[in-house]
């Protein structure tokens, strides 16, 4: 996509390429296409290789979308869409000249298990997979459960209760004064990640930060302190803009709606990564992920639809649009 970053190509090609070599296959380099369905099918079309691998610079959010419309321009076949898993992910598979084509989800960028794994070491061991094959992996959640996801996840990041939700307001180090403690109801704790010699605001449990430590390192390190029960991360930073209105974090809170489609959300004007941002919990792998000098951008680009952004100090309405704005 336009102004997407070298980096988060080359980080993707890294942990597939990591993937592959635990199965004994070889990744060839492959191109890299403008998103869009002809510039793509022209590529699959040109590709060699016994299996081809696609990343599509956004999600693909159905059949209609980018990857698999390339996949039919390139006279390929779709069999199959989506993966009932938990994590559930948006992997779609088909064949085009005799061999597999395997749309990768997103969380594929990551090193972590996902359920693309599953359907790659079949294909590795020669074995076909199925619309069913991926429809029974489904059974039972597919993914070994781990002391950081564990079972059950309420479907989206609500807390029991109607239209209660928890979230850990994490502070991040930055130049400027530092916001007031916000007492919202949905805000459960408040972490402020401290420099060296540094003390936590009034009210905050500080968190050491090592010397030296870049964006990612800060960002990976406020995932590493949110609680298990924690559906979201209020994001929060001193800086230039100042702080947020106390009215407008509630706003982004009562906005945040996984189940609709709205699982990070920011303020107009500000820069498209900074806080204040809610980030929903299927999103914290990512971040966590990250490191030195990396930021929010990577996450935010492979987000897509699921990013909006809240005018401030805009009438409370709970609306939001394909494009991504909330008002």
């Amino acid at each position: 996509l336009p102004g997407m970053k070298d980096s988060l190509l080359s980080k993707g090609h890294a942990a597939v390429e990591a993937r592959l070599a635990g199965l004994g296959i070889v990744l060839e380099e492959g191109p890299s296409v403008a998103h869009e369905p002809h510039a793509l099918a022209a590529a699959l079309a040109a590709a060699p290789g016994d299996l081809v691998l696609v990343l599509t610079a956004s999600a693909t959010s159905d059949r209609a979308d980018v990857g698999p419309a390339a996949l039919a321009l390139a006279g390929g076949q779709l069999e199959r869409f989506g993966m009932p898993v938990d994590p559930g992910n948006l992997l779609y598979l088909g064949r085009q000249g005799g061999r597999p084509v395997i749309g990768l989800p997103g969380c594929a960028r990551a090193p972590a298990l996902n359920g693309a794994d599953w359907v790659l070491e079949r294909l590795a061991c020669g074995l076909s997979v199925s619309s069913e094959d991926i429809a029974a992996m489904g059974v039972g959640g597919l993914l070994k459960e781990i002391s950081t996801r564990p079972q059950p996840r309420s479907g989206g990041g609500r807390a029991a209760g109607p239209g209660r939700m928890r979230a850990v307001a994490v502070l991040l180090p930055g130049a400027g004064a530092p916001p007031p403690l916000l007492r919202l109801p949905e805000v459960t704790a408040h972490l402020a990640l401290c420099p060296p010699d540094a003390a936590a605001p009034p009210g905050w449990t500080c968190l050491p930060l090592r010397a030296g430590a870049g964006p990612g390192d800060v960002l990976a390190a406020a995932m590493a302190a949110l609680p298990e029960t924690a559906d979201a991360a209020l994001l929060l930073q001193p800086g230039p803009d100042g702080a947020p209105e106390a009215g407008d974090v509630a706003r982004m809170l009562a906005a945040f709606s996984p189940e609709d489609g709205r699982e990070i959300v920011g303020l107009e004007g500000r820069a498209p990564h900074a806080p204040p941002l809610v980030l929903g919990r299927r999103f914290f792998e990512g971040v966590a992920a990250l490191s030195g000098s990396e930021t929010l951008e990577a996450v935010l680009a492979e987000a897509g639809d699921h990013v909006v952004a809240l005018a401030a100090d805009a009438p409370e309405r709970a609306g939001s649009q394909r494009n991504g704005d909330v008002q």
